[in-house]
C-alpha cells in the first residue's frame, strides 16, 4: 500500500509562545499528497508581544587632556532598538576598571528613543577602562541581552606646576648703562608634563621679548636668557613669570610669578689727568735736525679702569697727531705711559705739544675739566749767533753808564726774551757791579716778558749803588 504524503502549511506569528486555540480542520486531509491549508481562528496568537532592546549606543568622553583629581562629565546614551516599549523603570550602571559607581535611571523608552544620562567622574593619573551597562539590574525583557554594555578607555594624567627656581645676573653687580644677562630658570614641580610654555621678565620703563621653552616632566627645568641694560640707578624689582599667557593646565596658577628686587648702581669713575711732569722730551735742549722723544704718562686717580672700554689718550702739535689705547687698563694710582719718537720742527724758537685724557669722552670722571696739559719747548738753531746785551746806570750819572755784553752761539731770540745760557731755558743771564750781581730774566708766559728791570746793590764805599739793566 502507497503511503499517503502529507504537508501542511501552518500560517502564523511566532512559533515560541503558545496557541490561544487548537485548530480544527474542517474536512478530512485528502489522501493525494497534496497540501493542506489549515486555517487559524481569529485570536489563536493574542499572547505574542514585540519586545525592547536595550543598547547602550555611545559613550560620550571629555576632550583630551584630563588631569587627575579634575571632576569632568561623561554621557552615556542608551537607546531602545528593539520593536517593543521598554515600561518602567530600569538601570544603568558605570564601573571605572570594574568599580562600580551608584547606578541611575531610565524609564518607559519608546523604540526609537534615547535616554542620556550625565556621570560626573574624577579619577586618578593612568589608563582606565569605563563600561556603562543599560538594565543593568535586568528589570526588562529584551529581544536580546547580550549587547547591553559598551567600553571605551581613557587616559588621566597628573598636571604640571611651573615655577621659577632661580634668578641670576652677570655681572652680578649691575650698573647705569653695562649690559646685563638675566637668567631665569623654572621648573615643573609637579608630576605631569608641562607642553610648551613661555617665560617673561618685566623691567621697569623695558619691553624685553619673551622666550620659550619645551615641554617639562617632572622636576626638569629650563633656563632662558635676558639681554637688559639698566637706564637708571637705585632699587629694581624685576619680575619674571612662568607661563604668562596661562597656556598651561596646572595645579598650581597662583605660583608663577616671582619678583625680585636687585640694587643698580653709578658706574665706578675714572679720573684721568696728565700730571705737572705728564710730559717730557728728549733731549731737553732740542735743536733743529734733533730726532725728539716725546713721553706722555696719563695717570689715574680714580676708581680702576679695566675692560672696554679702554681708557685712551691723544697727542697732537709738533708733529704729532695720535690716540693710543691703554688696552691694558690702568688701576687707581697707576699710570698708562706711551712714547712717541719724532723729528724736531724745522723752525726754531718755541713749540708747543698737547696731550689729552679720554678725548672721546667714554670714561666716566669726576672732573672732565682737566684731561689736558700742554708741554711748550725750544728749539735751537746752532748756526744762530745771539747777543744778549745790559746796561747799568750809576744813580745820578745814568749819562755814563757802562755796557755788558756777552753772546752765545745757537741762541735764540723770541719775542722780548733770549735764550742765552743752555741751563737757562728762554731767558737771559748777565753779571754786573763789583759784587758780581747776576741778573736773569725768563719769560713769564708765552707773549710777555719784562724789558727793563731795576737792582740795588751796595757800593764800594758802602753807598747804593741802582743798576738798571735791559734787554736789547
Amino acid at each position: 500500500m502507497l503511503g499517503l504524503k502529507r504537508s501542511v502549511l501552518l500560517l502564523c506569528t511566532s512559533l515560541a509562545l503558545p496557541l490561544a486555540a487548537t485548530p480544527s480542520p474542517a474536512e478530512p486531509p485528502p489522501g493525494d499528497g497534496g497540501n493542506v491549508q489549515v486555517p487559524v481562528q481569529q485570536g489563536a496568537f493574542a499572547g505574542i508581544k514585540s519586545r525592547p532592546d536595550l543598547v547602550t549606543e555611545s559613550i560620550s568622553v571629555p576632550g583630551a587632556p584630563l588631569y587627575a583629581g579634575e571632576t569632568y562629565p561623561f554621557f552615556s546614551h542608551v537607546g531602545n532598538l528593539g520593536a517593543g516599549r521598554a515600561s518602567g523603570t530600569f538601570q544603568q550602571r558605570l564601573r571605572i576598571d570594574g568599580a562600580s559607581e551608584v547606578p541611575k535611571s531610565c524609564s518607559d523608552l519608546d523604540p526609537g528613543s534615547t535616554c542620556t544620562l550625565r556621570w560626573d567622574l574624577s579619577m586618578a593619573s593612568g589608563n582606565h577602562t569605563i563600561e556603562v551597562c543599560a538594565d543593568d539590574g535586568g528589570q526588562v525583557a529584551e529581544q536580546s541581552e547580550g549587547n547591553n554594555c559598551r567600553v571605551v578607555d581613557v587616559s588621566v594624567q597628573d598636571r604640571p606646576d611651573l615655577r621659577v627656581s632661580s634668578f641670576s645676573l652677570a655681572p652680578s653687580g649691575p650698573e647705569v648703562g653695562e649690559d646685563i644677562q638675566v637668567m631665569v630658570t623654572v621648573r615643573n614641580f609637579d608630576q605631569g608634563a608641562s607642553g610648551g610654555f613661555e617665560v617673561a621678565l618685566d623691567v621697569p620703563g623695558d619691553d624685553l621679548p619673551r622666550q620659550t621653552c619645551p615641554s617639562l616632566g617632572h622636576q626638569q627645568t629650563c633656563t632662558r636668557t635676558f639681554a637688559w641694560i639698566p637706564v637708571a640707578a637705585g632699587r629694581i624689582t624685576l619680575l619674571a613669570i612662568a607661563d604668562p599667557a596661562n597656556a598651561v593646565v596646572e595645579s598650581n596658577e597662583g605660583n608663577n610669578r616671582q619678583p625680585w628686587q636687585i640694587a643698580v648702581t653709578e658706574p665706578a669713575r675714572g679720573e684721568l689727568y696728565f700730571p705737572v711732569d705728564g710730559i717730557s722730551i728728549y733731549p731737553p735742549d732740542p735743536q733743529v735736525g734733533d730726532i725728539l722723544t716725546f713721553t706722555f704718562r696719563m695717570r689715574n686717580s680714580g676708581a680702576d679702569l679695566f675692560g672696554s672700554p679702554a681708557p685712551q689718550m691723544s697727542v697732537n702739535g709738533s708733529g704729532v697727531d695720535w690716540v693710543f689705547a691703554c688696552t691694558e687698563g690702568i688701576p687707581n694710582a697707576g699710570d698708562c705711559v706711551r712714547t712717541v719718537t719724532v723729528p724736531a720742527p724745522s723752525t726754531p724758537g718755541t713749540h708747543a705739544v698737547t696731550a689729552t685724557a679720554d678725548p672721546f669722552s667714554q670714561i666716566p670722571e669726576g672732573d672732565e675739566a682737566n684731561n689736558t696739559r700742554t708741554l711748550y719747548y725750544v728749539v735751537a738753531d746752532p748756526s744762530l749767533n745771539v747777543t744778549c746785551q745790559g746796561t747799568w746806570y750809576l744813580d745820578g750819572l745814568s749819562s755814563s753808564g757802562q755796557t755788558h755784553s756777552a753772546s752765545s752761539q745757537g741762541s735764540v731770540v723770541d719775542d722780548c726774551s733770549v735764550f742765552f745760557a743752555q741751563n737757562q731755558p728762554m731767558g737771559c743771564m748777565a753779571t754786573f757791579g763789583t759784587g758780581g750781581l747776576t741778573a736773569v730774566w725768563h719769560r713769564n708766559g708765552p707773549d710777555t716778558c719784562p724789558h727793563r728791570v731795576t737792582f740795588t746793590e751796595p757800593g764800594p764805599g758802602g753807598e747804593v749803588w741802582n743798576y738798571t739793566v735791559t734787554i736789547y
